[in-house]
C-alpha cells in the first residue's frame, strides 16, 4: 500500500508516495509544490529519487531540474522486472493509477526512459497510449534487442575467429558473466599490444558500429587521427559488449537468439560507416588491404552460429517494436554512445515508416561522447518539444541552433544539439520479420 509524506529534495517541497511490490521492487513518485501537471514515469524512476549513495548528486541535479519546471517523476526500478518489457509498462500504468488516487490525474503523461528505459518508453507507446500521452527516450536502441544482440555477436564472432584467444568468447549460451566479462578483457589487452590485433579489434568494432569519439573525457578525435579513435576504441570495447544484457535475454527466452548464418561481414563493413578507420589500422600493421581482405574471406569461411527458434519467437514479441505507437516519441540521443549505436535510432524511424506512424518521431542529436551523456538543459529543451508536440499536435521548429538557443535562454545553461546523420542500421528485426527464423 502506498504511503504518501512531504519532504524537502534540494531546494524544493515535494510530496513523496512510495510502495514496495511483492517481489521488492519498490515505486516511487515525487511531486513538487508547484506541480505543472505533467507526470514523468521512468522505469527507473524509483532508482533515480534516492538521493543519497554514489549516484545521489547526479540523480539531485536531474530531480531539481525536473521541478524548477515543475514536472512529477518517478517509477519504478528496472532489476525486479528485467527485460519484461510488457510487464514494465503495466508497472508504470499502475504506478500512475496510484498517482491519482493519492493526488489527481496528471493533464499529461509522459513515458520517460534511458538506456533499457527508453526500450520501455517506445513499448509505453506501442501498448498504452491510453495512458501515455508521448514518450522521451534516449540511448536503447531503437533496432530492438535481437538486432542489437545479432551485431553483438557479429563483433565477438570475428573475436573469436580472427584473434584466436585461448579462451574464445561464449557465442551462445552464456553460462558465467563473470568468466565472460574476463576473457573479453584479455582478448582487448592482447590485441592492444600488437599491430594486426589491434586492426583485428577495429574490424570486430566495425561490425558493432562503434563510435569513433566514445571517452567523455577526452577531445573529440579528428576524422583521420585513427590512433586517437583507437585508443577509445579500447576504452570501450569490453562495455560495449553487453554481456549482462545478452545473458538475461537469453534466460528469459529460453535460449540464444543471436545468429550469423546469412551475414556478409564485406559488405556489413561496407555499410558500417568505418571501413576507413578499419583500412587505415590494417595499413598502420602492415597488412594493408589485402590483409583485411584475407581477414574478411576467413570469417567468410568460419562456422556460423545458430539461434534457438522457439527463443528467437519469445524474445521478437517481448523485445522488438510493432511500430503501432499511438502518440509522439522524441528519441534525443549522442553521437558517442559505446552501447547502442545512432544508427539503432533510424532502424526505429524505418519501423515506423511501415507502419505509417515515423511522422510521430523526433530525433534530436547532441554532440556528446558517453552513453546517455546529457545535461539537464538538453533534458528540459527535449522535454518542451514533445509537450509542444503532444499540446499542438505539430511539432516545434527543431532547427539545432533554435533549440540550443532556447535551452540557454531557459535553463542559463549551454546545450549541444547539431545536425547528424548517421550509417544505416546493420541489423533490423521487427514485426515484419516476426516467425520468420527457422534457424
Amino acid at each position: 500500500m502506498y504511503t504518501r509524506e512531504g519532504i524537502i529534495v534540494g531546494s524544493y517541497a515535494v510530496d513523496r508516495i512510495t510502495d514496495t511490490l511483492y517481489d521488492g521492487t519498490v515505486c516511487t513518485v515525487l511531486k513538487p509544490d508547484n506541480w505543472n501537471k505533467v507526470l514523468l514515469l521512468d522505469l527507473d524512476g524509483a532508482s533515480n529519487c534516492e538521493t543519497e549513495g554514489e549516484m545521489g548528486p547526479m540523480h539531485l541535479a536531474r530531480l531539481e531540474a525536473f521541478f524548477s519546471e515543475g514536472y512529477a517523476y518517478g517509477g519504478v526500478q528496472r532489476e525486479g522486472v528485467g527485460y519484461r518489457f510488457p510487464s514494465a509498462v503495466q508497472m508504470l500504468a499502475d504506478v500512475r493509477t496510484a498517482f491519482i488516487k493519492m493526488f489527481e490525474e496528471p493533464e499529461y503523461t509522459v513515458a520517460f526512459g534511458a538506456s533499457r528505459g527508453a526500450f520501455v518508453g517506445r513499448f509505453c507507446m506501442e501498448q498504452r497510449a491510453d495512458v501515455f500521452d508521448g514518450a522521451m527516450v534516449f540511448g536503447g536502441g531503437g533496432s530492438g534487442e535481437i538486432a542489437a544482440l545479432n551485431s553483438k555477436l557479429d563483433g565477438k564472432f570475428a573475436v573469436n575467429t580472427l584473434l584466436a584467444p585461448e579462451r574464445p568468447l561464449t557465442l551462445a549460451g552464456i553460462k558465467s558473466l563473470e568468466e565472460e566479462d574476463e576473457k573479453v578483457n584479455e582478448i582487448v589487452a592482447k590485441a592492444a599490444s600488437e599491430p594486426l590485433g589491434r586492426a583485428r579489434l577495429a574490424l570486430a568494432a566495425a561490425f558493432e558500429q562503434l563510435p569513433a569519439w566514445a571517452d567523455p573525457e577526452r577531445e573529440k578525435p579528428a576524422a583521420d587521427d585513427y590512433e586517437e579513435q583507437f585508443r577509445q576504441l579500447v576504452s570501450c570495447f569490453a562495455f560495449a559488449q553487453f554481456t549482462f544484457g545478452s545473458f538475461m535475454i537469453e534466460q528469459l527466452a529460453g535460449g540464444p537468439v543471436s545468429w550469423n548464418t546469412d551475414t556478409d561481414y564485406a559488405d556489413l563493413l561496407e555499410r558500417s560507416g568505418r571501413k576507413d578507420f578499419v583500412l587505415a589500422m590494417y595499413e598502420a600493421a602492415g597488412a594493408g588491404e589485402e590483409g583485411m581482405a584475407k581477414d574478411l574471406e576467413a570469417l567468410k569461411n568460419a562456422p556460423r552460429v545458430h539461434a534457438d527458434p522457439a527463443a528467437v519467437s519469445v524474445a521478437e514479441k517481448l523485445l522488438t517494436y510493432t511500430g503501432g505507437i499511438g502518440g509522439p516519441v522524441v528519441n534525443m540521443d549522442n553521437i558517442g554512445d559505446q552501447v547502442d549505436p545512432e544508427s539503432c535510432k533510424y532502424a526505429y524511424r524505418k519501423t515506423l515508416q511501415k507502419r505509417g506512424r515515423d511522422e510521430l518521431l523526433s530525433v534530436l542529436w547532441v554532440n556528446s561522447a558517453g552513453h546517455c551523456n546529457f545535461t539537464e538543459s538538453e533534458i528540459l529543451e527535449a522535454l518542451a518539444v514533445l509537450l509542444h508536440r503532444i499540446k499542438n499536435g505539430v511539432w516545434p521548429d527543431l532547427a539545432p541552433e533554435k533549440l540550443n538557443a532556447e535551452a540557454e535562454a531557459r535553463h542559463a545553461s549551454p546545450a549541444r544539439f547539431f545536425s547528424y546523420e548517421p550509417a544505416e542500421a546493420l541489423h533490423e528485426w521487427d514485426f515484419t520479420n516476426w516467425e520468420t527464423y527457422e534457424g
